[in-house]
């Protein structure tokens, strides 16, 4: 369950041990009770609004526009711009 929230506090407590607040406006009650007694991990990121479904189409015919003209896939199209423009391009070893 991925959840959007605020980080409402931060705390270093005296064992030097740190407790962190965050607070969403989902439901989070089912998924507390069944791992409140667990280990979990936790994965802080920036929270982005998704494009949207015509940006998403209207991306993908640019990329195979460019494609085209370059005589290339839409996947090396689109992994070319993720590595020019966007994150780091990652294979199966990291």
């Amino acid at each position: 369950m991925k959840l959007r929230s605020d980080i409402t506090d931060f705390i270093v407590l005296q064992n030097g041990r740190q407790r962190i607040t965050f607070e969403t406006e989902d439901d989070f009650r089912a998924e507390y009770d069944r791992l409140k007694d667990k280990k979990i991990v936790i994965e802080p990121k920036v929270y982005r609004k998704p494009r949207s479904l015509d940006a998403n189409a209207y991306f993908h015919v640019l990329v195979n526009k460019i494609a085209a003209v370059l005589r290339s896939s839409d996947d090396e199209v689109k992994a070319e711009l993720v590595v020019r423009y966007g994150t780091v391009e990652r294979d199966e070893d990291g």
